[in-house]
């Protein structure tokens, strides 16, 4: 899977730009299964200026598979907190994404099957 990374309103470390390239390997496994024409765009950056506790970092995850677009977005204290987040919401998307298309393998299978046998 192909990535860009940006920041908005914030620098972002080396540390974390390494931690997200972690985090978007773990997410290309999930993505391995639809084959390797996905691209993604990982936006991190602070809700507001001048606040400085709660959850000011949000992090949104856009993933384009196959015709369709995926979006995740989360909020933290802290950027990486947020990419956690944002990370397992994508992960579930596209599990549930993968579902769909194995499940409509499956449907069309059956019906194949009941043509042969006659019924």
């Amino acid at each position: 899977m192909k990535y860009t990374i940006k920041a908005t309103d914030m620098a972002l470390s080396v540390s974390a730009g390494e931690y997200f390239a972690k985090k978007m390997a773990a997410l290309d496994k999930v993505a391995a299964h639809f084959g390797g024409a996905a691209t993604a765009t990982v936006e991190a950056g602070r809700t507001t200026r001048h606040h400085r506790s709660g959850d000011v970092f949000r992090v949104e995850i856009m993933v384009h598979i196959k015709k369709k677009d995926l979006r995740a977005e989360a909020t933290g204290g802290t950027v990486l907190e947020a990419m956690d987040k944002a990370q397992e919401d994508m992960r579930t998307e596209l599990e549930r994404l993968k579902g769909k298309s194995v499940d409509s393998v499956k449907t069309g299978g059956r019906a194949i099957k009941k043509l042969i046998k006659g019924e």
